[in-house]
């Protein structure tokens, strides 16, 4: 593609040469002579012709993110939400029920019915204070407006609900699975990606660095699947190893052979730590069949040490949630020896909140992946996805837009319910009213226009 780009461009600049180059005449512009298109080629800057759409009232500025949302979008969920943002989307695909008028729709569509509705009230406001007391005609505001600021910044409310989920379509949610050795972490990544993407293997320390994913949290959110490095101290169990084998020559290699290989699988340990203290949710896998055992402790004391870590650097940054996973459910319980625990931990970090869940599943037979998977999006505060996924979904400007709008509502209904006189609380309604616009456009500054466009993709 940039060879080609190239060439477009070089081939572009040998045939726009200026308008009037003295080689023939013709200098009109009709086509006689020399005289060619006076002009320069260059690529279009990130989306250029989106801008050009909006600048010409076309597309409204959410509309046109409902563009970059659609290029972007990473599941096919995601593509009908930022569909649904457009006013395209496809009510018959993969949904159940047809929309209905109850059904969410964008921010935009949103906005611009709360925006008439304010503009309607304030009419009304403004009617009662010019006319006074000859009211004739003009309807007694005092009675309705309470309630009808309530239920606009009810349907304000309802489009603001939707931006957890829109951050998480947009962004993906990542998860780290993290646990001992031989839990089955990479077996439950290939069940729940859908294909055998990692290595599984009877040997402990297969895994030595992150081995991430793609996959689909229930709904269609995007995810990120992190398999990690069973966490453990391999520099001993090396050693211990080690310190079993026959002595002589061959021994000492092997020993040094051992060492350096469990170097490395610590490498890949330290990394898994990190994975699990900058992930977006945890899943702590351990082998059902076998109970809690002292190396789950270590896996656990391990992760823990990361998240202290990761607090200390950040005071601000809490632990992220987690789901305890009881994996291999299918295999019968093993008789427990005397190195097992009563019981699991009750949250990952040491200090941290309760397992959101505590799931059981199957890798093998996929038993459990459902349960999972919901466990996983709830951990994380998503809401339930509509049905075909096709609710169009604000993002972090039109919350900070529709915040503002909210905010203001709720002193206008607060000063309307304190007994105020109408002129005083509808300094609210103006205010709502302009946040509002700004969710389409209206108002919106230069620079504004700049951070939203800049983020398109060249020629969009």
């Amino acid at each position: 593609a940039p060879r080609v780009l190239e060439a477009l461009l070089s081939a572009a600049a040998a045939n726009f040469d200026d308008f009037d180059d003295g080689d023939g005449g013709g200098g009109d512009g009709d086509g006689g002579g020399g005289g060619r298109f006076c002009g320069t080629v260059r690529l279009a800057r990130p989306g250029e012709f989106t801008l050009r759409a909006f600048l010409s009232g076309r597309l409204s500025l959410d509309q046109a993110e409902a563009v970059a949302d659609v290029v972007s979008a990473k599941s096919p969920a995601a593509a009908d939400a930022a569909l649904a943002g457009l006013g395209l989307a496809d009510s018959s695909s993969s949904s159940s029920t047809s929309p209905t008028s109850s059904s969410p729709s964008s921010a935009g569509a949103a906005a611009s019915r709360a925006r008439a509705r304010c503009v309607s009230l304030l009419a009304r406001v403004e009617a009662s204070l010019d006319y006074g007391d000859d009211n004739d005609g003009v309807p007694d505001i005092d009675g309705a407006s309470i309630a009808e600021i309530a239920s606009i910044k009810a349907e304000i409310d309802a489009a603001l609900a939707t931006r957890a989920l829109g951050a998480a379509m947009r962004r993906g949610v990542s998860v780290a699975l993290v646990g001992a050795p031989n839990v089955g972490k990479s077996s439950l990544l290939n069940a729940l990606c859908g294909h055998e993407r990692a290595i599984v293997s009877e040997v402990a320390g297969t895994t030595r660095d992150v081995v991430d994913a793609p996959g689909l949290l229930p709904g269609g959110v995007p995810v990120t699947l992190l398999d990690t490095a069973g966490v453990r101290d391999a520099i001993k169990a090396a050693e211990a190893s080690s310190s079993n084998s026959s002595s002589g020559s061959s021994s000492s290699a092997s020993v040094s052979a051992a060492l350096d290989a469990a170097r490395i699988e610590a490498l890949g340990i330290a990394r898994a730590a990190e994975a699990a203290a900058g992930a977006d949710v945890v899943a702590l896998v351990f082998d059902s069949s076998k109970g809690w055992t002292s190396k789950d402790e270590e896996a656990l004391a391990g992760v823990r040490q990361a998240l202290s870590r990761k607090s200390s650097s950040s005071s601000s940054a809490p632990p992220p949630p987690a789901v305890l996973v009881a994996n291999k459910r299918d295999v019968e319980a093993e008789k427990k020896d005397g190195s097992t625990l009563s019981s699991p931990p009750v949250s990952l970090a040491a200090d941290g909140p309760a397992f959101a869940s505590v799931v059981s599943v199957s890798a093998v037979t996929r038993q459990g992946l459902p349960e999972l998977g919901a466990a996983l999006a709830a951990a994380v505060g998503l809401p339930t996805v509509p049905p075909g996924g096709h609710a169009a979904l604000v993002n972090a400007r039109q919350a900070e837009a529709l915040n503002r709008a909210s905010a203001a509502l709720k002193r206008a209904g607060g000063d309307a319910e304190a007994g105020a006189p109408p002129d005083c609380w509808s300094v609210g309604l103006r205010e709502a009213l302009a946040a509002l616009g700004e969710v389409g456009g209206a108002g919106v500054r230069e620079e504004v226009l700049d951070a939203v466009f800049s983020q398109f993709c060249i020629g969009k």
